[in-house]
């Protein structure tokens, strides 16, 4: 079979076509460049998948693209996307929804001058911190906090603190990589200049191996132990429970820092069967440092908590890395709204977008993707649509992974004759991750499924608007 990849123009074919020669002068030839390049890299990939079922554009038909979209410039990929992954945190997306009142708390500020310590003022960064802490002590127990810009500046400033004069122990297991915040803990250790210990295995870390570590060593030492958030360790595998751990370091006085991965404030074991720990359980149990993310469970902004005694948060915000570190006014002002609406909510699971999607009843989902589906089936993109109850993976991972059942969308496209339904498939989910707002789906063995554990009631229409609103989607954008 013949590459159809043979006939694709090259870039200098489009650099001397006429209508691109007409930018040069205008424009600056590197722009130029990438955009030929990236309009390129695109078809070609799209080609791969249509095979030889598509005709490749010309070399002026490519130009007029290119200048395009040059001149009317692309759409920002930043926008609203309809979840329907079925997971609650995939890692492919940016941001996480918010409570309204936080919502509105970062509008009002962001759309006039923020006042940074008046002394006239009765508002303050240290009052909001106040306000923050005081609240963070009432649903986790600890007795300070400090907000950070992001987790992975929290473990560094944590790593640079301790690395003046402590050794860190830590099961190789837990030496993980975040894709979604695009860093590895080693990495981190290492610029922090942090000496460390690691014990165990990938898959298997025992408890002696802890106490090994913590015997063989004559200067000060703290352990680390996260808990993972989009990676799970099957089969032959083995980590000893913090618990355990705890009884090994508490009569030495050695400091454990806990990652909490996506746990928040609020205890949802026992409603998805998924062991997530909650701040006050381990604060509880007497971890001393917690770092926890603002936004997953805790359904508030982005950003690193820390949470411990009141001596530990001094040493840390005392910490020269501190002030660069500390999250803005933005961010704080939407954590602040969010825990006011712990405290003042009476029913907080109905009144958090994260809990309004894990409380949802199969029952109403089973009926709103039943009304979705009965509205595709009439439109010509559309072949058929089934519904299936199966079990969601809320947080992706591995299958054996618990998660709450759910209700899916299986949707075949229509196939036109001349084509086939993998073109028409590739056509129908570039279409969907491209509209506004951008429809996120799984694609398994052929078929487009959409999950609506993750969907929102009120998307339901725009769901069904992006559909209706395919114009015979082309694989390459005009």
């Amino acid at each position: 079979m013949a590459n159809p990849l043979r006939n694709l123009p090259t870039l200098s074919d489009i650099l001397e076509s006429s209508v691109v020669k007409s930018l040069l002068n205008k424009l600056s030839r590197g722009e130029i460049v990438s955009t030929s390049l990236n309009v390129l890299d695109e078809l070609r990939n799209r080609a791969q998948i249509a095979a030889t079922e598509r005709t490749l554009p010309t070399v002026t038909e490519l130009a007029d693209v290119i200048v395009q979209k040059i001149t009317m410039g692309d759409p920002s990929w930043i926008g609203a996307v309809i979840n329907a992954t079925g997971e609650l945190f995939p890692e492919t997306l940016g941001t996480f929804p918010l409570v309204q009142e936080a919502v509105r708390a970062i509008s009002e500020l962001a759309g006039d001058y923020c006042g940074m310590g008046n002394p006239l003022s009765v508002w303050s960064p240290r009052r909001q911190e106040l306000s923050i802490e005081k609240n963070l002590q009432r649903l986790t127990g600890a007795e300070s906090s400090l907000v950070l810009n992001s987790t992975s500046g929290g473990l560094l400033l944590v790593f640079s603190e301790l690395a003046r004069d402590t050794r860190l122990v830590v099961s190789r297991g837990h030496l993980y990589e975040s894709r979604r915040r695009k860093y590895r803990l080693p990495d981190l250790l290492d610029a922090s200049r942090m000496e460390r210990t690691e014990v165990g295995t990938t898959n298997r870390t025992l408890i002696t191996d802890f106490q090994r570590a913590l015997e063989n060593t004559d200067v000060p030492t703290a352990v680390f132990y996260a808990y993972p958030g989009h990676y799970k360790v099957v089969g032959s595998a083995e980590m000893p429970p913090l618990e355990d751990l705890l009884k090994l370091t508490r009569p030495a006085k050695i400091p454990v820092i806990v990652e909490m991965g996506l746990g928040g404030v609020m205890d949802i074991d026992a409603m998805i069967g998924n062991h997530i720990p909650c701040a006050k359980q381990l604060i509880a149990a007497g971890a001393d440092v917690v770092l926890m993310t603002g936004d997953y469970l805790l359904n508030g902004p982005h950003c690193g908590i820390l949470l411990g005694k009141h001596d530990v948060i001094q040493r840390f915000r005392d910490n020269p890395f501190c002030p660069p570190m500390v999250a803005n006014a933005m961010i704080q002002t939407g954590l602040e709204a969010t825990l006011l609406k712990y405290m003042d909510s009476q029913n907080i699971q109905m009144a958090l977008p994260i809990q309004q999607l894990l409380q949802a009843s199969v029952e109403n989902l089973r009926y709103r993707a039943q009304r979705i589906a009965r509205r595709l089936e009439t439109l010509t993109s559309v072949g058929t649509v089934t519904v299936r109850t199966v079990e969601s993976r809320l947080f992706g991972g591995h299958p054996d992974t618990p998660g709450l059942e759910t209700v899916q969308l299986c949707i075949h496209p229509s196939v036109p004759s001349g084509s086939s339904a993998r073109s028409e498939l590739a056509k129908l989910t570039h279409c969907l991750t491209n509209c506004h707002p951008a429809v996120w789906g799984q694609v398994e063995s052929g078929t487009l499924v959409l999950d609506l554990r993750t969907v929102f009631p009120r998307q339901d229409a725009l769901l069904v608007e992006a559909f209706e609103n395919m114009r015979g989607v082309e694989m390459l954008d005009t």
